[in-house]
């Protein structure tokens, strides 16, 4: 089994079905989907939500807590460790990645078999070029030769 399905399990079984719906599998994710393949596998899972959902998974139980200060805004990133440990995260959800709306990830997305929705690799070249971190640029580079052919 890959990583991939794995994490996907993983999040299924951890979180609330109603809200599955409310959130999108980004990061890298999409770029390891069996149409795709611009990556073998990922590392991990990083879900996006919006603030409202963010907010009704505190109020379920799931605590939410300080992952970083971003280096460009100088505000704080909290997210929800769903696997994994705190400081090594197997599946986490975000409420923001830098240069995308959560709005406009959702509306791009697509449903994969597993329910989960994914978010669009135009939606994950817009964030990890606005991210400018050396391996997501490196991704970025990836994603421009998969949309060539």
């Amino acid at each position: 089994m890959r990583r991939l399905d794995q994490l996907i399990a993983d999040a299924l079984g951890a979180l609330p079905a109603d809200l599955l719906p409310k959130m999108v599998a980004f990061g890298s994710a999409p770029l390891a989907l069996d149409e795709v393949r611009i990556r073998d596998d990922i590392k991990d899972l990083d879900l996006f939500v919006s603030d409202d959902t963010f907010d009704e998974l505190e109020r379920r139980g799931f605590p939410s807590r300080l992952k970083l200060r971003d280096a460009k805004t100088d505000e704080e990133v909290h997210h929800i460790v769903i696997a994994g440990s705190v400081a090594d995260p197997d599946v986490e959800i975000l409420k923001t990645f830098q240069g995308v709306s959560f709005a406009d990830v959702l509306a791009n997305s697509v449903e994969h078999p597993s329910g989960l929705r994914f978010g669009s690799i135009d939606d994950v070249r817009k964030w990890k070029s606005a991210s400018g971190r050396p391996k997501d640029l490196a991704d970025v580079a990836a994603i421009d030769r998969f949309q060539k052919g």
